[in-house]
């Protein structure tokens, strides 16, 4: 199955969200799924084993803000037509 995963974290920092997406998507992926991930930063992590959409970080709060609300629409497209999810997998706020 290929399961998009979404999340508007910094997986590079070391919090207990981010350590719990790192478990979700490595975890499918060990059981034979295709994973692709959207999450905020510039760099492919290195534990990602599947496609990788990075998201800007915006510098301020405001910008983040907007961005969620609005721009993250447009990047979130391109994630899901460029990797063709079955399932597309978001849990956050």
């Amino acid at each position: 199955m290929r399961i998009l995963h979404i999340a508007f974290d910094d997986l590079s920092l070391d919090f207990a969200w981010t350590v719990h997406i790192r478990e979700v998507v490595t975890g499918l992926a060990k059981q034979g799924h295709s994973v692709g991930l959207v999450a905020v930063g510039k760099k492919k992590p290195d534990w990602l084993e599947g496609e990788w959409y990075p998201l800007p970080r915006p510098a301020t709060r405001a910008g983040r803000i907007l961005h969620h609300l609005v721009g993250s629409v447009g990047d979130l497209r391109r994630a899901a037509h460029g990797f063709r999810p079955d399932v597309i997998y978001y849990r956050g706020i």
